[in-house]
């Protein structure tokens, strides 16, 4: 009897979807960043990895950034919950435990947040990060500012402190970071036509800016005839006044120290809360 009902059921049975085994967890890292899918510089990560070694010793919360190459066909919920599961992100006693993960290739992000958080950090909270700060970001492919961005944001909330997320697809700060970022390579640019003994240089730009911006033999010429104007003041004026930066510890892009990452996980829990959200 028990062999005709099986027979029955094994059309059936073939025609049932395969389960999925558990998905292959990566091994925590020494510190509190994870990137598999290589989209933060090391001055970065060191700098996270010092500011959340803070965060741990002056609150006990732990925070993971984690990017991934692939969820291995998993839901980002599963994976993210799976992974910080493993990991045992927070501590044990508090389960105060926060984890960002970033998969590029499938266009996803995800916050998970430890039982011990979930009145810190609310699913709205984490869903108005993901969606006024990383996902504007990751649009662009600005993997490494949305990340930082966003672990400022869940450090602040961790701490306790109220803060106004700023939309990043804001148009106005968009431009603003850019000029932001823009100035200083204007500034050397600048600072190298005045150390410089020739006028060809600013010729040679202002030649393809003009290009750039009307493509036609006139403006062509009006923007070799502007560069080498430029040029020619500012070599001839502010030749001691524009200095390029020497080498070292000091210029423009000179980061915070990096610190000792606390190393290790201390055992925490979680129940699924956080948000996720796609580009």
């Amino acid at each position: 009897m028990m062999g005709l009902a099986l027979s029955a059921l094994a059309p059936f049975m073939l025609l049932a979807p395969p389960a999925l085994a558990a998905p292959v967890i990566p091994s925590p890292p020494p510190g509190y960043v994870l990137d598999e899918a290589e989209l933060i510089s090391n001055e970065a990560q060191a700098q996270m990895e010092s500011r959340l070694a803070t965060l741990e010793l002056e609150t006990s919360t732990e925070i993971a950034v984690v990017t991934v190459t692939s969820l291995q066909g998993y839901e980002i919920e599963e994976f993210t919950l799976a992974l910080a599961r493993d990991w045992g992100v927070g501590q044990e006693e508090h389960n105060n435990g926060l984890v960002l993960l970033v998969a590029p290739n499938e266009h996803k992000v995800r916050i998970e947040v430890g039982y011990g958080l979930e009145g810190v950090v609310t699913d709205a909270q984490s869903s108005a990060i993901i969606d006024k700060v990383l996902i504007p970001y990751f649009k662009y492919g600005e993997y490494e500012k949305g990340i930082l961005e966003g672990v400022t944001y869940l450090e602040t909330l961790a701490r306790g402190e109220e803060f106004t997320i700023q939309d990043a697809s804001n148009q106005s700060d968009f431009f603003f970071v850019m000029l932001v970022y823009f100035l200083p390579f204007l500034y050397l640019f600048m600072a190298f036509m005045a150390n410089s003994k020739s006028w060809w240089l600013g010729g040679l730009v202002g030649l393809f800016i003009g290009l750039l911006i009307a493509g036609t033999l006139l403006s062509a010429g009006i923007g070799l005839l502007a560069g080498l104007f430029i040029d020619f003041i500012l070599s001839t004026f502010f030749h001691k006044k524009l200095k390029l930066p020497r080498g070292g510890s000091g210029g423009f892009w000179s980061g915070g120290s990096g610190g000792s990452s606390g190393g290790g996980f201390g055992g925490g829990g979680f129940g699924g809360g956080g948000a996720s959200g796609s580009w």
